[in-house]
């Protein structure tokens, strides 16, 4: 965060994401996290498309400690359960 915190960590499409941004929401995420009930190395399935949201949250999930479950949304309800 230190080093090059303005510079781009992530862009999809026209939306861009700075290191400095990207620790601040992972760390959010991370913290919101620890407030919920759960084992260490729980399983959080990410239910999401291509978004800049999924990488703070992926990367806020593993922060946490925990470990991220990503699920296509285009999977139907049976492969989504299995």
């Amino acid at each position: 965060k230190d080093i090059c915190p303005e510079k781009v960590a992530v862009q999809l499409g026209t939306r861009q994401l700075t290191y400095s941004a990207l620790v601040d929401s992972m760390n959010q995420i991370a913290n919101g996290l620890s407030n919920v009930e759960h084992s260490s190395k729980s399983n959080i399935a990410i239910l999401m498309s291509n978004c800049v949201e999924f990488i703070q949250i992926f990367v806020g999930v593993v922060k946490a400690g925990l470990i991220p479950v990503p699920l296509d949304p285009k999977w139907s309800a049976t492969e989504i359960r299995y």
